[in-house]
């Protein structure tokens, strides 16, 4: 209930049924084309890290974070592509 007041004070109602397929698409598209490269700049230090514990066949922290993000990644785009509605990214 009180969700839904602010969102309507907002002006940020449910959008997906105001806005037509492709243009949903597009606006998905258009995201992921931004947050690509942002989650690879952001994320450098850690995949850096995570490649050299592999490599020294040992884990760290770094190890999982990495996984862990770049399977959110894969699986948001995969949503993305098959117009489900899963909002990881």
């Amino acid at each position: 209930m009180r969700d839904d007041v602010i969102r309507s004070n907002l002006g940020c109602g449910n959008l997906q049924s105001s806005i037509g397929e492709y243009t949903r698409l597009l606006l998905h598209l258009l995201i992921a084309i931004i947050t690509i490269p942002a989650v690879i700049y952001s994320g450098l230090p850690f995949f850096r890290s995570a490649i050299i514990a592999i490599m020294n066949k040992r884990s760290n922290i770094d190890v999982p974070i990495s996984v862990g993000t770049i399977t959110a990644v894969i699986v948001s785009i995969q949503e993305t592509l098959y117009h489900r509605d899963l909002y990881l990214l």
